[in-house]
């Protein structure tokens, strides 16, 4: 049975992201008394955000390139769109959860980029993670 990229993109996805999440917990700030169930959750609901960050960033390159199949014809240009659009959804997102939503808090541990203040850790998830499931979906012939 052939399965759709989308769906490849979100398995593979899903669990990278899921792991970087928990990784990079001891970056931010939770309240002492947060039990581990409770910030398991928020690391599951930030791993769904990611999957949908995943998507929005094909389906961006899917308008553009006309293809649902641009992930088997790459080039520079397509790869640095697909991270780009990556990147500045994280900024926009880390920007208004540590800000006016006030989801989360960055420890004095995580490194912040100079002037916008954004965790590097995020950035640099959305730097790896796509590259790393791009060359795992290349591997996949069938996918329409």
């Amino acid at each position: 049975m052939t399965r759709s990229i989308e769906f490849y993109l979100v398995l593979l996805g899903f669990p990278i992201n899921f792991l970087w999440e928990m990784l990079q917990m001891p970056l931010f700030v939770f309240p002492e008394n947060m039990p581990l169930l409770v910030s398991s959750l928020i690391c599951l609901q930030a791993t769904a955000g990611d999957a949908i960050i995943l998507l929005l960033m094909y389906w961006m390159l899917v308008l553009s390139t006309k293809s649902r199949r641009w992930i088997y014809d790459l080039n520079p240009l397509r790869v640095t769109g697909f991270l780009a659009l990556g990147i500045i959804l994280t900024i926009i997102i880390e920007a208004a959860s540590t800000s006016f939503l006030d989801r989360w808090t960055y420890g004095e541990l995580m490194p912040t980029l100079p002037v916008l203040g954004t965790g590097l850790a995020p950035v640099l998830q959305w730097l790896i993670i796509p590259l790393l499931v791009l060359v795992l979906l290349r591997r996949r012939k069938d996918l329409l």
